[in-house]
């Protein structure tokens, strides 16, 4: 017995299993049951389907420029992860709380509890810290700067840094 499949051409079964997957939101098994096909077959569809620019894969974020910039930044310095953190912020958060909150993120997630973090000095350092909360211990922070600014560590880093 022939399978449906079998009477349409590539390009319409591409179009067929794209539709099944990102509007019917069907799985790939699902889809591959539906048409006689293996789930890897309709996998390989439909990554033909992006490469040849049948499908096309738009996410509507205010995250989505941040990702693009990510991906490119990433590529092009050779970096081994990077977060573009958005510019418009609908809660008129400013920019320095929203930078400090990116960068600890991005300190929990490369931080182990036998790791030491270097740190330079500055607001967004600074606050970074306190968005650090108890996640980092004093014996793990060090400063790496030079000159007479210790006075302006007096305060919050201070106890958190051996000066």
């Amino acid at each position: 017995m022939r399978e449906p499949t079998d009477m349409m051409t590539e390009e319409e079964l591409v179009a067929r299993i794209a539709w099944f997957y990102y509007n019917d939101n069907l799985t790939q098994t699902e889809i591959g049951k539906l048409l006689g096909l293996p789930r890897l077959k309709v996998s390989r569809l439909l990554e033909k389907g992006r490469q040849q620019g049948l499908i096309h894969v738009r996410i509507h974020s205010r995250f989505e420029g941040c990702m693009d910039l990510e991906h490119r930044l990433k590529t092009h310095f050779n970096l081994q992860d990077i977060r573009v953190i958005p510019d418009a912020d609908p809660m008129g958060t400013d920019i320095n709380h929203r930078v400090s909150v990116g960068a600890a993120s991005m300190v929990v997630s490369h931080v182990g509890p036998d790791d030491l973090l270097a740190i330079g000095f500055g607001e967004t350092i600074m606050a970074t810290l306190k968005n650090l909360g108890s996640f980092i211990q004093t014996k793990q922070v060090r400063r790496v700067i030079g000159g007479r600014c210790g006075h302006l560590y007096e305060g919050y880093l201070a106890p958190r840094c051996q000066l």
